[in-house]
């Protein structure tokens, strides 16, 4: 099985060598290309007409009943073969109808799955569709925009498939090899689009693709489990990706401990499951934005794999996505401290110069946010530093800064310039700013009267904003939160800076004008009214349309009052926010009196991530929503 399981990887990523670099990995330009063999035009005409004559015999033909061998395998013995043709095939094959064809050899499949000759003319195009998927954007869209990842995810669902591999029924091994073929091919596929294409996630999270997964998480073998996780890591989105996964235990050590150590020790960087250490990096990087699932990581020692990593390694893929995941383990004040006792910090300054901009940028984050723990505010020491020109000239009052996403600029851009057109002061970012010009942003933070957070699945994914948003938490600025993309409702870190508060829907270009009218009232009426400088005013944009020129309700409960609660009126507060009494009895907060609220209230304010960690671990407070209500109530308090 591990062979068979290998043979397919290779499908998955043929490019590994390619993305090997030879060069001093810290100092190389992400630029720079690797030598391909020379080639002409008269070469790839020949071998055009040969894959073109490929595709007319498997057309001719009928994929349920005939034998395909000779030319599905030729096509894939070409591609195989033909490492500086690479952007051509594809090309051709898309024109060619790849996808449709790969398309007509599941629907043979329907009654009986492991029907041969079907079986195996399937199992050739899903070869090729593996390795196009990961290779070609044309193909992955192809994928996408005719459905036929649809068709792939039910597959998945097969009863051949899916009862022969869960149950534990005796089953013929050649059957069982089939099995595992089949569904190894399939999660490659989805695995590829996933990875590639960022569009596909949300399509793919309204198929059931995350319920399919859950299934074969189950799975005892191994290979089957990896596929599963590894999708999972892509489709389900910051909360499911520690609710539904369960990654704080068993699947967290499994990636870790089985899927990375073992891809580490072989010489190809590869496990037996077929996923790369950088694969598996990047995969753990997004796991690790949740907050359970980063102190999980950080429990089985992964700071010490990623240095073992950044040690050795000459590739800096694989050196970047360490560096991602150290960073967004880094958000945590239990790994920054580990982190800046770690000798680990002098291979970070070193990448940190770099001439890949994405090694050099990872770097300069995760050392920004290590030295910003050491300062009450490390940008008041670039005070003179000069902004984005955008502004053209330097205000003499304070701004109004917009914090946003890269792939949702051009939202942002129609409110900087609706923003400039009312005569408001405004500062943005058109220049993608990232590592050391954090200090830029925490600069702007600093010189800003209110924040305005311009929120996506992308802005809560990105390490860069999620360092703004902490940042102006931390400096208790007035955020207002904006919401820029459809379908998307914010959790994990983000959904906890919003808490229980009311958003500005900006993603709607026929409501555009009313809500950003009402954004504009709410920004002028808070200009005109004196506030204490220690309250903390979050303001986001509308969950109920009839609500829009609500603003946060004031502190119902004087706060003298609050801090001479006795338990017994703690816990009668709590249970009104649904806290249970069996949980009471269990959690610490069973025990806490008003003079213990005003203190978690204090590390809300100032360490808002010890203050998260400590509600999760500590209080055991489980759920989203129970976790951002008992922070809201808390605030108001």
């Amino acid at each position: 099985m591990k062979k068979i399981v290998q043979t397919n990887a290779v499908c998955r990523q043929k490019t590994s060598e390619i993305e090997k670099k030879t060069e001093d990995l810290y100092f190389s330009s992400s630029e720079d290309e690797e030598e391909t063999r020379s080639h002409s035009v008269e070469d790839w005409t020949k071998i055009g007409e040969a894959i073109k004559a490929c595709f007319s015999k498997v057309k001719e033909k009928n994929l349920e009943k005939d034998d395909l061998s000779e030319p599905l395998m030729s096509l894939n013995q070409m591609h195989d073969s033909l490492d500086s043709f690479q952007v051509d095939f594809w090309k051709l094959a898309n024109e060619l109808e790849l996808v449709g064809l790969f398309s007509n050899s599941l629907n043979c499949l329907k009654n009986d799955f492991f029907a041969e000759p079907a079986f195996f003319n399937y199992e050739q195009l899903s070869g090729l569709i593996s390795s196009g998927s990961e290779r070609s954007g044309d193909i992955r869209k192809k994928l996408i925009d005719s459905g036929a990842y649809k068709l792939i995810i039910w597959s998945l669902e097969h009863p051949d498939i899916k009862n022969g591999l869960l149950s534990d029924d005796a089953c013929d091994e050649r059957l069982r090899w089939k099995m595992v073929v089949a569904l190894d091919s399939l999660f490659t596929v989805i695995y590829n689009i996933l990875r590639y294409y960022s569009e596909s996630q949300r399509i793919m999270r309204k198929t059931g693709l995350v319920q399919t997964c859950l299934l074969y998480l189950k799975s005892k073998i191994p290979s089957i489990k990896a596929c599963a996780l590894l999708v999972l890591t892509f489709a389900a989105d910051l909360d499911e990706s520690n609710e539904i996964i369960q990654a704080t235990q068993c699947n967290i050590k499994f990636v870790i401990r089985n899927l990375l150590e073992e891809a580490m020790r072989s010489e190809t960087r590869r496990n037996s499951s077929g996923y790369t250490v950088e694969e598996l990096l990047e995969s753990l990087s997004r796991l690790a934005k949740n907050f359970n699932n980063a102190i999980e990581m950080l429990n089985l020692g992964i700071v010490d794999d990623c240095f073992k990593i950044l040690d050795e390694t000459r590739d800096h893929l694989e050196v970047k996505w360490s560096l991602h995941l150290i960073w967004s383990l880094s958000f945590l004040d239990t790994c920054r401290e580990k982190l800046k006792s770690h000798k680990i910090v002098n291979i970070i300054q070193k990448a940190s110069q770099s001439k890949n901009t994405e090694i050099s940028s990872a770097a300069k984050g995760i050392l920004w946010g290590l030295g910003k723990t050491e300062k009450e505010n490390l940008s008041k020491n670039n005070a003179q530093k000069q902004r984005l020109p955008i502004t053209q000239t330097q205000p003499k009052a304070l701004h109004i800064m917009i914090s946003y996403c890269w792939n949702q600029q051009k939202t942002a851009l129609k409110l900087f310039e609706g923003l400039k057109k009312s005569g408001k002061e405004v500062w943005i970012d058109v220049e993608k700013m990232e590592g050391d010009s954090l200090e830029k942003m925490a600069e702007a933070v600093d010189n800003s009267e209110i924040v305005i957070c311009c929120f996506s699945e992308d802005y809560s994914n990105s390490q860069s904003c999620r360092a703004e948003a902490t940042y102006a938490y931390k400096q208790k600025k007035k955020i207002v939160f904006a919401k820029v993309q459809p379908e998307f409702e914010p959790r994990g870190w983000l959904g906890l800076i919003l808490g229980a508060e009311i958003y500005y829907q900006l993603h709607n270009e026929i409501d555009f004008s009313v809500n950003f009218a009402n954004l504009i009232n709410y920004i002028n009426k808070t200009k005109s009214v004196t506030e204490s400088v220690d309250e903390i005013d979050f303001i986001v944009s509308e969950n109920k349309q009839n609500n829009l020129n609500s603003t946060p309700s004031s502190a119902s409960i004087n706060i003298t009052k609050f801090m001479q609660w006795t338990t017994d009126e703690v816990k009668e507060w709590l249970a009104s926010m649904g806290f249970q009494k069996s949980h009471l009895k269990e959690s610490e907060l069973g025990t806490f009196t008003g003079q213990n609220l005003k203190e978690m209230k204090t590390w809300q304010a100032t360490a808002p991530q010890f203050f998260l960690e400590f509600c999760q671990k500590n209080l055991k407070i489980k759920g989203t929503k129970l976790l951002v209500e008992f922070s809201a109530a808390l605030r108001e308090l």
